[in-house]
């Protein structure tokens, strides 16, 4: 991030593109801090999407770094309500950032409060934060419903949490009377099959996800692409492969892509191109909790 910032100062583009190249392929949490200044210095739309999400899912890693927010940028933070902590978690944090930047702590709590309250969004204990990260969302979500399934506020998995939407009336066809399975595929604990030309989208009429990142586990050789979108009009590129490249197992095994949804997420779309896919689409992000 360094090296790309006086790549940027002395307007080098080749070693910048180079620089971003690698950079997205080792951003740690620990580095979220400095790649979120320098992404919102150099105003580089992909990291300053990335370098946040991974501060809001994992607040208390990311802001132990010596690299100290800027007042605008930990506003930002704090002000989210996708936050995954809690300010009584946030607090131990807070002094020494403002004795480290020279903030008057009093006074940016209470412009916190005033930006917040303009958001209509609701405090809890002096921050909005109501986050829970998960590394598989529509798991996650199953597991909301199963704690309410005796109650009547559960409703029905598919349908009231996840919808689904295949591309073609023949795709799982074979389950269109096995409830029970077609909850598997909604709520992810079935691999998928897919073919060329075929897709497949979730649909959450009661959430919505901060996209962090995504795992896949494609038995497959397969050209695909991964979408997210807030109202199912305007969608947006989470993963796409390699045009000519088929996507296998090898090339993610084990291994976490990291991206972002410039807004909340209700629908998830996977394409398949060309090729077939057999496997699993883990989407990571944050839920608001319940």
């Amino acid at each position: 991030m360094r090296v790309m910032m006086l790549a940027d100062k002395y307007q080098v583009p080749l070693l910048n593109n180079i620089c971003r190249d690698k950079a997205k392929d080792h951003i740690r949490i620990l580095d979220a801090c400095l790649t979120f200044k320098v992404a919102h210095r150099l105003q580089i739309a992909e990291f300053r999407g990335i370098a946040p999400a991974q501060i809001l899912a994992f607040p208390e890693t990311a802001l132990q770094s010596h690299e100290m927010l800027e007042p605008q940028l930990m506003l930002e933070v704090l002000s989210s309500p996708f936050l995954c902590s809690s300010a009584t978690r946030m607090w131990p944090l807070l002094h020494p950032w403002a004795s480290a930047t020279g903030v008057d702590l009093e006074a940016f709590m209470r412009r916190l409060k005033e930006h917040v309250q303009s958001t209509d969004a609701e405090l809890r204990n002096g921050l909005p934060a109501k986050g829970e990260y998960s590394n598989n969302v529509l798991q996650r979500l199953w597991h909301r419903y199963e704690a309410l399934r005796n109650s009547e506020g559960a409703g029905p998995f598919l349908g009231y949490w996840v919808n689904l939407q295949p591309s073609s009336p023949s795709l799982f066809q074979e389950y269109q009377t096995d409830i029970d399975m077609l909850n598997k595929l909604a709520s992810n604990r079935k691999g998928l099959r897919l073919k060329a030309g075929q897709a497949l989208t979730w649909m959450l009429p009661h959430a919505a996800v901060h996209v962090v990142g995504l795992e896949l586990h494609n038995d497959w050789g397969a050209r695909f692409q991964i979408s997210c979108s807030c109202d199912g009009l305007q969608w947006h590129v989470l993963l796409g492969s390699d045009p000519e490249e088929r996507f296998q197992n090898e090339s993610l095994e084990e291994d976490y892509v990291l991206c972002y949804s410039p807004s909340p997420a209700r629908y998830f779309k996977l394409d398949i191109m060309d090729g077939g896919f057999a496997g699993l689409v883990r989407i990571g992000g944050i839920l608001l909790s319940s």
